[in-house]
This record gives C-alpha cells, sequence and structure tokens, in this order.
C-alpha cells in the first residue's frame, strides 16, 4: 500500500486576512484559501451507511478521505482498500444508483460550485484543486453538471467575493 502524506491540518488565519491577500494578489495564500476550504469538504462521508456492505463502507471512507485526489480511480481504491472483489463497482452502483466515478465526479463538481461562489481565484486552479488535470474536462463536467461554463457560473451565483489584486 502506497504511502501517504500525514495529515496538515488547516492553516488558521482570519477571513479578513486571508481576502485581503488575496485582494493584494498573493496567490500563496490563495492557495491556502483554495486549500482550506478544500479541507472543510473533506471526510464528510454520507451518513447512510447503515446496511451497507463493509467493502463498500470502507470505499466510501477512502473516497471521502480526500475526493480530490487526482490519481483517484476504481483501480486505486480496490488497492487501497484492499478490495479483491471485482463486483464492488457493481455493488456500489446498486447501493447508490450511480457509477463511482460519477460519485467522485459531483463531489468534486460540488467542492468547484461553492468554491467559485466564494472565491475570486482563477478557475484553472479551482479545477487543480479539485482533482481536474485536464482543464478541458473539467470544463465539460462542469458544463453538464450545471447547464452553465464555470464562468457563467460565477457571474450568476457570486457576489461581492474578493478579487485578486483589488484595492479597497
Amino acid at each position: 500500500m502506497p504511502s501517504r502524506a500525514p495529515c496538515v491540518p488547516p492553516p488558521v488565519f482570519s477571513q479578513e486576512t486571508a481576502l485581503s491577500s488575496i485582494r493584494r494578489g498573493d496567490l500563496a495564500t490563495e492557495r491556502l484559501v483554495i486549500e482550506a476550504h478544500l479541507d472543510q469538504m473533506r471526510g464528510k462521508a454520507p451518513d447512510s451507511l447503515v446496511g451497507t456492505s463493509s467493502d463498500v463502507r470502507r470505499l466510501l471512507e477512502e473516497i471521502h478521505g480526500d475526493p480530490f485526489d487526482p490519481q483517484l480511480s476504481v483501480k486505486c481504491l480496490k488497492k487501497r482498500c484492499n478490495i479483491r472483489d471485482n463486483n464492488i463497482s457493481s455493488r456500489f452502483r446498486f447501493t447508490y444508483g450511480i457509477t463511482i466515478r460519477h460519485y467522485i465526479e459531483q463531489l468534486r463538481l460540488e467542492a468547484a460550485s461553492s468554491l467559485l461562489r466564494q472565491l475570486d481565484v482563477g478557475i484553472f486552479d479551482i479545477a487543480l484543486s479539485v482533482g481536474y488535470q485536464n482543464p478541458q474536462t473539467f470544463y465539460q463536467a462542469f458544463r453538464k453538471r450545471f447547464q452553465c461554463t464555470p464562468s457563467d457560473f460565477r457571474r450568476h451565483h457570486a457576489s461581492g467575493m474578493a478579487k485578486p489584486g483589488a484595492s479597497r
């Protein structure tokens, strides 16, 4: 089993400090703000695990441990969870009505929509932060899910957010 990076607590800073840094265009702080938002979303597995098989439960816990890992795939999950069952994908779909891949995609897109509403950072940075390695794949998935581009979504759902480089 591959070793993982140790858990690092989210950075501690006030929202005002973070927003003023974003206004100044401090890219390092932008990354910290994005990561802090994503850390709040990690580890929130569904409460409805009662009656779920132990393999599917372990799979869900692993997915929610870091749904933004770009290497996350069914093969990777099976290896991490030490699951040798070739029917795990079918059992997951039967239990939740959605494929594992689609489930991960939905988690990532919900996180991206939240970041688009709250922060005025680059869409490419958001795509990378939520686990997409290819911006075109992100745009296509986002458009399919929300029926608009990430830019249009931001324009229609965000108001008064901090703009990088803007001064008061």
